[in-house]
């Protein structure tokens, strides 16, 4: 099978996934290309995992499924039989072939067992004395499970959520949760956010170790999708990528199931931030082309003898790494570097995209919920030539993109805390460059208040890069063996006891914040710590 849009992965690197479990990714493609030549050094060919290995790997599923509930067995027959079902759908989905509709992508939940188990289905209720409620369709009544055989839960993705107000910040407490949120006051005893899922929480300031104000958001150049129009529709035909399809949209978003491709002209400027909300089921891979002037997908196996395209760039990014290439008609594809994600990023569903390119600078770098994971530099100058964008799925998974954003940039990357845990001054670094060292008296109104040497300094927060609080005076909160870990849609952690769940939403108890609702969607991962182990 060729490789159309090709990422270059080393032995050692397919080695090394192979080792940690990870299935090697189909034959990348952005474009068409009927024929299979001869692969050359560098590109992807690997295939899906052979059929004999999947059914195996159901079988022993289906084996220890059945023996975990031999005390439930007005459900076990219908699972042991979504398992024969799914055996004979394996040749299937070997090559792609088994569609997934958008409503099911937006709406399947997983639960996670401590003996390796997964059951798909939705999540009804929480309890912490009668456990999970779990509807399964192949259950005729809900199924109740102890918490204390659950590993984690996996649950579904908002299709949108409310946008960051003009105080919008970055908040890391000092027992690693982290929150996003409006800032409203801070002060010498505490600080106040107003976030989207759970309102107003108020947080001790001696539990507060970092503050980074998002800036206030650029004028959008960009804004949807709202529908087809203005988009090309492309057509992907490989081998390497199975059936053909494209990408539909519905409720605000864009869907594909099948390898397709979609274009526009976004106008991106010549420091731009191109970011949206990308969720997926099962493995994913996109190819997204920046700086481009061609809005069909360009096949890279034989690009010299295609139509002719102006340079661009392909960033692309599955469940374990992010590739980018830069890629023009004439010269071959130069790879500016691969890197592997966090292990966490594969068992995500979800994930908030950010693309940061500086044309000036040769600079493009890629941010995934708020986290930095590279910045590339193209030491040939800029590639680029025009001001489109290209979003190609390769036909591995079902992905959504939704809340897609083009803005300008101011150019400034994120900074890790320097201050040291005996350091007894706060630390504030402004977007300028500048540094204040002293105290944080207080933020209000958008406004900064800082004691210095020289006095009190008044700084607007827009102006704000970070604000790091003195180590000597930070405190962490009791350790708990309840603790669960719930990972917040669009960004965020929180460690939290969990006190009840249903339509409404979460109720919970935070060791820093307090008890607090947060609405049902807004939690897209639990992870329950090991009865024997605390935080």
């Amino acid at each position: 099978m060729r490789a159309l849009e090709i990422s270059s992965r080393s032995d050692s690197a397919h080695e090394a996934a192979g080792r940690a479990g990870c299935p090697q990714p189909a034959a990348n493609s952005e474009g068409t290309d009927a024929s299979t030549p001869t692969p050359r050094r560098g590109e992807d060919t690997a295939p899906y995992p052979a059929p004999g290995f999947l059914a195996s790997t159901l079988v022993r599923k289906s084996r220890r499924t059945a023996a975990f509930d031999d005390a439930n067995q007005s459900w076990t027959r219908p699972v042991i039989a979504w398992c024969c079902l799914a055996l004979l759908m394996v040749p299937m989905l070997a090559i792609g072939a088994v569609p997934v509709s958008a409503a099911t992508m937006a709406r399947r939940e997983e639960v996670r067992f401590r003996n390796g188990d997964t059951l798909y289905g939705r999540l009804q209720t929480f309890d912490p004395g009668e456990g999970l409620r779990w509807r399964n369709p192949d259950a005729a009544e809900p199924i109740q499970f102890k918490v204390e055989n659950v590993l984690e839960v996996g649950l579904a993705d908002p299709e949108t959520v409310p946008a960051v107000g003009p105080n919008a910040c970055f908040v890391r407490l000092t027992n690693r949760d982290e929150l996003i949120g409006d800032l409203v006051t801070f002060d010498a005893q505490s600080l106040t956010i107003e976030t989207w899922h759970a309102g107003r929480l108020i947080i001790p300031r001696k539990m507060v170790e970092f503050i980074q104000p998002k800036g206030s958001p650029g004028t959008p150049i960009f804004e949807g999708p709202t529908g087809l129009d203005g988009w090309t529709i492309g057509k992907v035909v490989s081998t390497a990528v199975g059936d053909p399809g494209e990408w539909k949209f519905r409720e605000g978003a864009f869907y594909a199931t099948k390898a397709a491709s979609i274009a526009r002209d976004v106008k991106l400027p010549d420091m731009s931030v191109l970011e949206f909300d990308l969720a997926w089921r099962g493995s994913f891979h996109l190819a997204i082309a920046l700086y481009t002037d061609h809005f069909q997908p360009v096949n890279l196996a034989s690009k010299e003898t295609g139509p002719d395209f102006g340079g661009f760039y392909s960033l692309q990014l599955n469940n374990y790494y992010v590739n980018v290439l830069a890629v023009t008609k004439a010269d071959p594809i130069r790879y500016l570097g691969q890197v592997p994600l966090a292990p966490t990023f594969s068992q995500k569903n979800s994930s908030h995209v950010e693309i940061r390119c500086y044309k000036a600078k040769n600079l493009m770098a890629l941010v995934l919920d708020g986290v930095l994971v590279k910045a590339w530099i193209d030491p040939s100058g800029f590639t680029g030539m025009g001001t489109g964008i290209r979003i190609v799925h390769q036909g591995q998974g079902s992905s959504r993109i939704s809340g897609l954003r083009v803005t300008e940039w101011d150019g400034q990357f994120e900074e890790k805390p320097s201050n040291t845990p005996d350091s007894t001054t706060d630390l504030v670094r402004l977007r300028n460059g500048d540094k204040l060292q002293g105290n944080i008296e207080t933020v209000r109104d958008g406004k900064l208040f800082f004691a210095s040497a020289t006095g009190t300094v008044e700084v607007p927060l827009a102006r704000v890069k970070q604000m790091e609080m003195a180590g000597k005076r930070l405190e962490k909160p009791a350790a708990s063996l309840k603790l669960t870990r719930a990972s917040l849609a669009r960004g965020g952690v929180v460690s939290v006891v969990l006190e009840k769940a249903d339509d409404e939403g979460w109720t919970v108890t935070s060791p820093v914040f307090g008890k607090a609702l947060f609405r049902r969607l807004a939690v897209s991962r639990l992870q329950f710590a090991s009865p024997a182990s605390s935080e």
